[in-house]
């Protein structure tokens, strides 16, 4: 109840926000559905090859956000990594008081399932805030989680015991525990859910990393976690990004690019930056080049992480209309002000169970998130993410004001408001999601075939063997009832024939349909869609 009260006051918020800040600008690729399609030279394959090949370090395949009850139907696609809502470490939920004693047993019963289930790394987010520690957090809205001073070495000693139960080494470690748990992000998303500036933050992070690092010196800090998604998407090229970040306003987030810079400067104090990807895939490489950029400044290198990643565009943030005023929210890319009315309806009728477009709409949208799914994984992996968290493991009941993301989950549950979930029947995205595991899951390399025009390629490389991912996309957004368009493409392949898979989009199918295709002269010549496609 609390996070949902949480989000929905959170949602109130940014939808009167948004009504100030503009969209930016989308970046047209230009394409034709005509044009053939033919392989860069491949002297600039190769050396892009090479570099990404460099990067490539293992990859983590992950899901978030993980309630009770879920853990074993989704140990069926192989993911490996999970999330738990950030509820499961806020201080204020493990210590009422002063004089209480810590309470694991609602955080214990989490670990407990997910790693029963195979789940070998779990990241968790410590949170400050507490009505009785925190400067400001008694009310119903909290505005200053950081520990006052005199309970600032109380919240250390949370931390370092927090760290402590779950790092495996023997000493006071939760009874029952199969893996350690290494990665911790110091509090939660630095939008609307962290209250305060960058320097704020700041300090938060200096009094939580010496703690975790003396309680468990394997562990990993999580700078928690950057959203910054109207920035980047679209994948504007340098030129772009830099007038967009001069306008310091970052849509659906009321934090600025300055306090972006801010939290970044601290780089004695994190290993690795979470990056929060609500958008789609196009906003991971222009999002990747910024911060390694950002990073270069300040003369460090570290992990990228994709924490919370939703696998498509929630097309739409704040109030959703299609008339446009002073409080209605703003689409999100790839939906523009020529296709706002119509990602509109799309919302209403998914939300609506009276719609007459209802079970349309939502047929399209678990089709979207599918088709997403495994780009977002490519994207990720090519561009040299550490590995990302597909979101969300369950629909979540918030009204109005965030776009379709409220029921972006890939599974059917009996109720958010069971403290135990029952899963019910699967979505085509959690097909998807094990589809790519299946596939790509301890790949050894992979590298972008750069093509003319709207096609996107990357081939793996897993034992020896080739795996391409493959999709079309023109940038624009496709409604209900839009025909998507296609384009013949060729690709190089060194194997006597192909089999061509597509993503599940429907229910009940575990893998869309199959082609299997010769190959002529060292090539496959087919056509490409919309629909994400494996080749082996």
């Amino acid at each position: 109840m609390e996070k949902r009260l949480f989000i929905f006051l959170l949602v109130l918020i940014v939808f009167l926000l948004v009504g100030c800040v503009k969209q930016p600008i989308k970046k047209e690729i230009p394409g034709s559905n005509n044009v053939k399609i033919v392989e860069n030279e491949e002297k600039s394959v190769k050396e892009r090859t090479e570099e990404t090949e460099k990067q490539i370090h293992g990859f983590d395949f992950g899901i978030e956000y993980g309630p009770l009850g879920l853990a074993e139907v989704y140990s069926e696609t192989r993911v490996h990594v999970a999330k738990p809502y950030p509820e499961a470490v806020i201080w204020k939920n493990i210590q009422s008081s002063a004089s209480s004693a810590y309470n694991w047993v609602n955080l214990d019963a989490i670990v407990k399932e997910y790693q029963d289930a195979g789940f070998d790394k779990m990241q968790l987010l410590i949170t400050a805030e507490s009505p009785w520690a925190s400067r400001d957090a008694g009310s119903l809205k909290v505005k200053d989680t950081r520990p006052k001073q005199e309970y600032e070495d109380d919240y250390v000693k949370f931390v370092k015991a927090a760290v402590e139960r779950y790092d495996k080494d023997g000493i006071d470690d939760m009874p029952g525990l199969k893996y350690p748990i290494n990665e911790w992000g110091v509090e939660r998303e630095f939008s609307g859910f962290f209250p305060g500036n960058g320097n704020e933050y700041v300090e938060v992070l200096k009094l939580a990393y010496p703690a975790i690092k003396e309680a468990n010196p394997n562990a990993k800090v999580m700078l928690n976690a950057l959203f910054m998604s109207s920035m980047f998407v679209g994948n504007p090229d340098e030129k772009e990004v830099e007038r967009r970040l001069k306008e310091e306003k970052i849509l659906g987030n009321p934090k600025t690019v300055n306090d972006i810079r801010i939290i970044l400067d601290a780089v004695d104090y994190y290993d690795t930056v979470d990056l929060h990807l609500l958008s789609d895939y196009s906003e991971i490489p222009a999002t990747v080049r910024w911060i390694k950029g950002e990073l270069k400044k300040r003369d460090v290198s570290k992990e990228i992480y994709g924490g919370d990643v939703f696998p498509m565009s929630p097309l739409f943030i704040g109030f959703e209309t299609c008339n446009i005023g002073p409080l209605s929210g703003k689409e999100i890319y790839p939906v523009d002000s020529k296709t706002r009315c119509e990602a509109v309806e799309i919302i209403g009728a998914v939300r609506k169970k009276n719609d007459p477009n209802h079970k349309k709409a939502n047929e399209w949208l678990e089709r979207n998130i599918a088709v997403n799914i495994p780009r977002k994984f490519a994207v990720s992996a090519y561009e040299g993410l550490k590995g990302i968290n597909i979101g969300n493991m369950e629909d979540w009941f918030i009204p109005f004001g965030a776009g379709v993301s409220p029921n972006m989950g890939l599974i059917d549950t009996a109720s958010m408001l069971d403290k135990i979930r029952q899963p019910k029947e699967k979505r085509p995205g959690f097909y998807a999601v094990k589809m790519s595991i299946k596939y790509l899951e301890g790949f050894d390399s992979v590298r972008k075939i750069d093509l003319i025009g709207n096609a996107y390629v990357y081939e793996f490389t897993k034992s020896g063997e080739k795996i391409i991912v493959a999709w079309y996309d023109d940038g624009k957004f496709y409604g209900l009832d839009k025909e998507t368009p296609s384009i013949e493409i060729s690709v190089p392949w060194n194997k006597k024939s192909a089999k061509i898979t597509e993503v599940p989009v429907k229910r009940g199918n575990e893998e869309g349909s199959l082609q299997i295709i010769d190959s002529a002269n060292g090539r496959l010549n087919f056509k490409l869609g919309y629909t994400t496609v494996f080749i082996m």
